[in-house]
């Protein structure tokens, strides 16, 4: 996939960065939830990802946890309407 992000952020830069990258998703826990994970070489350097989406029945709210190599955890979830 080709994409694309902004060289700095928050400081009115109008210089993009194209790359490479691949998602691999596959489904868990019965369909109703899933795991990406995302890879891409950024100005040479690797980049790995992972997102976790989990589906609330209840709630009908996705909930996504990210995390990537250079942490030590997964990032507060995001969440919303299906």
């Amino acid at each position: 996939m080709n994409e694309k992000k902004l060289k700095t952020r928050l400081n009115n830069c109008t210089e993009w960065i194209v790359f490479e990258s691949t998602v691999e998703m596959r489904k868990i826990l019965n369909g109703v939830r899933n795991i990406d994970n995302y890879k891409a070489t950024i100005e040479g350097k690797p980049f790995e990802g992972v997102a976790i989406r989990l589906f609330n029945s209840k709630t009908r709210l996705w909930s996504i946890y990210l995390a990537d190599g250079s942490g030590g955890g997964l990032d507060p979830p995001s969440s919303g309407f299906i």
